[in-house]
């Protein structure tokens, strides 16, 4: 029973932590990597939230199956199906900030900027440009 709960444990921690690891990106250009460190907040928010929500939901409705259809002693099983329970019930409001955090991430504007276009010669010219920027 102890080897059980440590590996559920561990596939728990395990689970949850993953997401708390940042993306390193080698390259790229410096507006795409400025847009992105805009909205990587929100996006990490709601990577956390969603797996917080799942790993409560599945723990709870284990937790609740255990206390249903366990042949322990009528204390244990109804600790076990209390605090299943309260884990489902916990899982409802992860998956409502999940889907705030998502909102907030995707973004939508409209911005102006100098556009750079290299002529023949070799000199550079700018030119002013108006882009339609879409975030999700």
């Amino acid at each position: 029973m102890t080897q059980k709960f440590l590996l559920s444990f561990w596939v728990l921690f395990l689970s949850i932590s993953v997401y708390g690891q940042e993306k390193q990106f080698v390259g790229g250009g410096v507006s795409v990597q400025r847009t992105l460190d805009l909205q990587a907040h929100y996006w990490k928010k709601h990577k956390m939230f969603k797996t917080l929500g799942w790993t409560s939901l599945l723990a709870g409705v284990g937790g609740v199956g255990y206390g249903l259809f366990s042949d322990t002693s009528q204390d244990k099983a109804i600790g076990v199906l209390i605090c299943g329970g309260c884990l489902v019930l916990v899982s409802v409001p992860m998956f409502g900030l999940t889907r705030s955090n998502k909102q907030k991430a995707r973004s939508f504007s409209l911005q102006g900027r100098s556009l750079v276009l290299p002529l023949p010669n070799g000199s550079v010219s700018y030119r002013p440009g108006l882009s339609l920027c879409l975030n999700f």
